[in-house]
């Protein structure tokens, strides 16, 4: 605790850097970034409160809190404008010709797509 107290406030090292100089010295993951991190904002690091707050400002977000994204994605959606209850009866019946109906299908990766045309 005591060397990543030193290199975290003297050197100024990122808890990346501290997290991955251990792995190299030791041969395996003594102690991940995450609970670095949870050190610093919890304050176990015994440091002043004026200290822990120039170590968070030198964290890679200087402290600022990331904005979570819950916006629905609406980029090439289309918009339907008619419900099929609307749907004609000769289209129902398919006695008249010209009432199209379309599906797509789209790969397991994405890259093909396939379109179903039905009159």
């Amino acid at each position: 605790m005591e060397h990543m107290k030193h290199r975290l406030l003297e050197c100024q090292w990122s808890p990346e850097e501290i997290a991955g100089r251990l792995r190299v010295e030791y041969g395996k993951c003594i102690i991940s970034t995450t609970t670095i991190y949870r050190a610093i904002y919890s304050g176990w690091l015994n440091a002043p409160k004026a200290s822990t707050v120039s170590v968070i400002k030198k964290l890679r977000h200087r402290g600022k809190r990331r904005k979570k994204r819950s916006i629905e994605e609406k980029r090439g959606k289309i918009q339907i404008s008619h419900d099929i209850t609307e749907r004609p009866s000769g289209a129902e019946n398919r006695s008249e010709i010209g009432h199209w109906e379309a599906d797509t299908v789209v790969g397991k990766q994405g890259k093909a797509c396939l379109v179903t045309l039905v009159d």
